[in-house]
Order: C-alpha cells, then structure tokens, then sequence
C-alpha cells in the first residue's frame, strides 16, 4: 500500500465532492451484501454521486427534480498496466473536446505513487491529443480537471503488454469514481488472472468491498472486503491474492468510502505462452435488460458470461443483432443463470461471423460481457447504457496504439436509425476530415472512418475521432492492428444529471 501523500490544493467543490462520495458510499454500504437491498441503494448514490462531479445545487435557482448541469469538476485514475511485476510499458492519453478556449480552469495529471507531476498532460489548449508514458514503477496517473478545462475532458489508457502479462495491446477509457463496478469475465488462475487498479482521486481515505460469482456459485475472499485506498494513492489488488483457482467469474467492486476510480488488467497464457491481455471494461448494473455492443468481427466462437447476483435462479432470453437485424440463434433460445453464479455460455462460429451485439431480457436483473479471442489476443465487449452526445475515439495513443485497424461498431438504441457525424482531429485538435455514418435502427453496424465514405484522410494523420449522435447508441471502437482490443464508446462529460435542492423542500 501506498504511503500517506499530501493533498494537493483544496477547493470548495473538492470538499463537497469528498462529504457527498462518503455518504454516497454509506448508502451504498447498506445493499452491499444484498441484491434486494442495492437498488435502492443505488438510486441514492447516483444522485448524490453527481453532485461531486458536478457543480453544487445551491447554484441552482428553480427546479423540481434532477437538472442536466455543466460539469465543473472530473476525475480519472488512469491504470497501468500492472500484474505482477513492473508494469508494461503505458501511455496515457487525455484531450478535451475541441472548442473555444475557456478561460480559467486547471488540468492536473501526477504519477502515482509519488505524486510527480505529469507536465506533458497539462497546460494544452482544448482538443491537444496530449500524451506521456506512465513510467514502469507507476500503478496509475491521476487525472483531474476543474473549472472551465473540466467539460468535455477525456482520458485513456493503452498498453503493448510483456509476455509475463500475456502480450498483446490493451486499451481502455480511464476510469472515474463510482459507487459500484462490475467485471464480468476475470479470472484469478496461472491461466487467466485479474489484477484491480484502485485509485483514490479524493482527499479522504478510500474503503472497498469486492464480491466475487464463480461458476459454482459466490466466492470466499480473502481481505475481499474493508480494503483500503488512501487519499490520492494508487493500490493494485491481485484477484489470485484474493480468491485464488477461479477460472471465470463476476467480480462487484463496491466503495464504501471515499472516490475510487476502479480499472481491471486482465490477462491469459496457455502453458507457458502468452495468450493476450485487456484493459477490462466494467460492465453496466445489473438489470433485466441487457444489450451487450461491439462484440468484434470473428469466424471462430466467442464466449457469453452472464452473471447474477441475486438469490434465485435467472432465466435468460438471448437474441442477437448483425448487420442483417435481430434473430435468436437456434438452440440458444434461453439460458439459466444459477444464484449468486457466473454463467459460461459458447457462442458459435454459426452464429455469425461479423460483428454483433447480444440482447439478454431476464426475470432476474443480471449484467453481462462477451470474450472474443482471435490468435494471440483477447477482447471484451460489456454490458452498457446508450448514450447521445459527442464521444472520442482514440486512433493513436503513442507507440501502444498505432493509427491503423481502427473500426467503429454502432447499435441504434430503439427504432430509429443513427447518423453519426464524424470528425477526425490531428495531434493539435484540428479538423482534418468529417463524415457522416449511417447505422441501420435494429442493427449492429460495423463502420470503417478510413474507409470509402469516411474521414477522407488516412489514419496514420488522426490522433483521435470526435463521434456526435443526437439519438440514443452504443458503440464500441474496435482495434486490430496488433492484436485485439475493443473500449466501449460514452459520451464525453459536459452536461450531466445533478439533484436539485430547493428552499424548504421537505
């Protein structure tokens, strides 16, 4: 664990966000180790939980009920990537949707653990694709912006993973603080083991409790729970160090305290050979509908892992939607999901060989990815919410992520059919090349921005994508370069949901 470090320079949105995200964590507590008692729970944190992000709601002259509100104040624990030993070999990557320049404002980004300043990430004019290396001691780089820099600021990671860590690239958006997290597919043998990166942004320490689902029902942990975070440090938890034999299961990372941004390094070897890595995205809550988006183009099968946390079994129907619509692959009508149990289900090669998205609709509230392993190297496509707004998609990420191989998978969210207007921007955020991308309603559609009708400009002259959708998708960005990796697409944070507070409200 991490030594005690000095907190940075206080501000009145950092004390209020520090009080709401403990009592956040409180309320949470409360449905910690009980699938009846963590919805409401939820509820709670996730209006609270906005308020830290968010600026206060005495701000706020009117209203009856939560408000979309300019944020004022984001947070991300970008992770190496670390399993082991020293990390490989990572560059993080944070931008800001390009516009006007605001004044006022600050960017910070340090190392951690040490806390030394990252000066290559701060200090750029809005839209910069700025970049720097974590460092091969480093277990994350915290990312912090407020005031005028903060809407719209985005961050990620990407790694070429050691041998020892299973090869391979590995890419992921840079996490923030939340009450929960889910990941669905980790692993805690020689063979497929999880490592949890967990990064304090706050000045408080940090408390949390994981819950693990194996195959044969919950898992024992060891130090499972009451782990601590303290303020603005880094702390790597080995899944193997925890509950140690479990080839797949669901891990819930619940914070009791403080803001903890939670990322997972997920990596596998056959014998003695590396067999890739991943910066696993977490999963969406559980609930009774379920679209898991972007799972990649394949002729070989790939693996749905369904998790339910409740006490009672879950009965699942699947569909699946190409390019082509939605249909119900034969023999895969529906599937039970054993209490407090992890489900491995194989998707065949006949199910379809081109990228799609799989819808589960359950009796009980589960959560859900997708494992896609093509040679060397594996992916995850999760369970995610639509969204609506502007999005970026990272193209090249230092020498980790190199511009080529680069696709977009899109699931119009309802009825209607998506445009998606994209816009690819150089190193500085300047335009290069738009287009404008059309995905059927009812599909999964794989997009190629470098293709014929795309961006009109190569790769290889992006830094990254801005996609902007007026209709609710998801949508997933796909990289196949070298190797595999996949990372859900959101929309970046300008306006987000905050609580009103009005005068003698009851």
């Amino acid at each position: 664990m991490s030594p005690k470090k000095k907190s940075r320079r206080q501000t009145g949105g950092r004390r209020v966000k520090d009080q709401v995200v403990e009592t956040t964590s409180a309320a949470l507590a409360l449905g910690a180790h009980s699938g009846r008692l963590v919805i409401g729970a939820v509820v709670i944190a996730g209006l609270l939980l906005g308020v830290g992000e968010l600026r206060t709601a005495s701000q706020q002259t009117t209203g009856s009920g939560p408000s979309a509100q300019e944020v004022s104040t984001v947070a991300y624990g970008c992770p190496s990537f670390v399993q082991r030993g020293a990390a490989s070999a990572t560059t993080v990557a944070v931008t800001s949707l390009p516009g006007d320049s605001s004044d006022g404002g600050a960017r910070e980004a340090v190392r951690l653990p040490g806390a030394n300043p990252v000066a290559a990430l701060v200090g750029a004019p809005r839209g910069t694709w700025a970049t720097a290396l974590t460092g091969r001691r480093a277990r994350a780089v915290l990312v912090e912006a407020t005031g005028a820099q903060a809407p719209g600021t985005v961050a990620f990671s990407a790694s070429v993973a050691q041998a020892s860590d299973g090869g391979g690239t590995a890419v992921g958006a840079c996490p923030r603080p939340a009450p929960e997290r889910w990941f669905v597919g980790a692993g805690s043998t020689a063979q497929h083991r999880t490592a949890l990166v967990l990064t304090n942004t706050s000045s408080n320490p940090g408390v949390v409790d994981l819950s693990m689902y194996g195959t044969a029902g919950d898992v024992d942990g060891v130090g499972a729970t009451g782990i601590v975070v303290e303020p603005q440090t880094s702390r790597v938890v080995r899944l193997e160090d925890v509950a140690a034999g479990e080839s797949e299961m669901a891990v819930r990372v619940v914070v009791r305290r403080g803001a903890v941004a939670v990322a997972a390094t997920d990596a596998s070897s056959v014998g003695t050979a590396a067999a890739g890595s991943e910066l696993m995205p977490p999963s969406a809550l559980p609930s009774t509908t379920t679209t898991v988006a972007g799972v990649p183009a394949h002729r070989g099968a790939r693996t749905l892992l369904v998790a339910n946390p409740s006490d009672r079994t879950a009965t699942v129907a699947l569909s699946v939607a190409t390019n082509d619509g939605v249909f119900t692959p034969t023999g895969l009508e529906s599937i039970d999901v054993a209490p407090q149990a992890l489900t491995s289900v194989t998707l065949p090669a006949n199910v379809s060989a081109r990228a799609y998205s799989v819808r589960l609709t359950s009796d009980i509230a589960v959560t859900a990815s997708v494992r896609t392993t093509i040679g060397a190297d594996h992916a995850y496509a999760v369970a995610t919410a639509p969204w609506e707004g502007t999005a970026v998609m990272p193209v090249g990420i230092g020498s980790a992520l190199r511009a080529g191989g680069a696709g977009l998978l899109v699931s119009p969210d309802g009825d209607a059919a998506a445009s998606l207007a994209v816009t690819a921007h150089d190193e500085t955020g300047a335009e290069v090349g738009s287009a404008q991308l059309e995905a059927p309603a009812g599909t999964t559609t794989a997009l190629n921005p470098f293709g014929s009708g795309g961006v009109g400009v190569a790769a290889a002259q992006v830094s990254y994508l801005t996609v902007a959708s007026e209709a609710p998708v998801r949508a997933a960005a796909v990289y196949s370069g070298r190797g595999l990796a996949s990372v859900p697409l959101s929309a970046a944070p300008v306006r987000e949901a905050a609580p009103v507070v009005r005068p003698g409200a009851p």
